[in-house]
């Protein structure tokens, strides 16, 4: 038997856009944003990338704090998940259909725990 699913929200981060109805008008446009990176290939040549800016991010939710010692980059992926998520879920009061903030942190504790 097949299941329904209903989508109520969609979230988007990228580097031409920090929602997704603003990444799909960038993409429309022909708007590409890539840039060197610092980071290098196996030749040691800057690797090109789109990467959204650490301005533009939000802080780190309070839940997490510091005692996860999550590094950079992992920190940087929480921030940006944030963001995508808080654009899916703007109904998540009204229809209590999306996971709520600490879920999701506890659902990211139990993953990350057992990769290392």
């Amino acid at each position: 038997m097949a299941r329904r699913v209903d989508v109520l929200g969609v979230g988007m981060v990228s580097s031409v856009g920090l929602s997704a109805a603003m990444t799909a008008a960038s993409v429309r446009a022909g708007v590409a944003r890539f840039r060197e990176s610092t980071w290098a290939d196996h030749r040691f040549q800057p690797i090109t990338i789109g990467m959204v800016p650490t301005d533009q991010l939000p802080p780190m939710a309070p839940e997490i704090g510091d005692e996860w010692e999550l590094g950079e980059r992992r920190r940087r992926m929480v921030r940006l998940a944030g963001r995508a998520l808080g654009s899916a879920c703007p109904a998540r009061r009204r229809h209590g259909a999306c996971l709520s903030c600490s879920e999701a942190i506890r659902a990211i504790r139990r993953r990350w725990s057992r990769s290392f």
